[in-house]
């Protein structure tokens, strides 16, 4: 990616935002166990399986899912929507609906 940041400047035309997802103790989606395993190891920090959370931040950073206090919490399938959405404390159809809201009304 630093390659490619490098190489692809922001645009001050363009309004950037982020959010991160991150699980607590383990991934809800079983495919992405040992990536979490592995960047944790590594001291990449709190991290979705996929993306660590200070490596999401963009543009305005909007926070962190991490779903239900009780659960394992969100991981990059979840918070995309994929496996059934099944993320208790996370709903990913109304996650992207609040988004679409809101830039509906954004002016630059």
């Amino acid at each position: 990616m630093a390659i490619f940041n490098v190489g692809t400047p922001d645009d001050d035309n363009i309004y950037y935002q982020s959010w991160a997802a991150k699980t607590k103790w383990g991934c809800p989606s079983v495919l992405l166990e040992i990536p979490w395993l592995i960047m944790l190891a590594e001291g990449s920090g709190a991290n979705d399986g996929l993306v660590s959370v200070n490596s999401a931040k963009w543009g305005t950073f909007r926070g962190v899912e991490d779903a239900a206090w009780w659960s394992p919490g969100c991981d990059h399938l979840n918070i995309v929507g994929m496996f059934f959405g099944i993320t208790p404390g996370f709903d990913a159809p109304d996650f992207y609906v609040d988004i679409a809201s809101e830039l509906k009304g954004w002016r630059y």
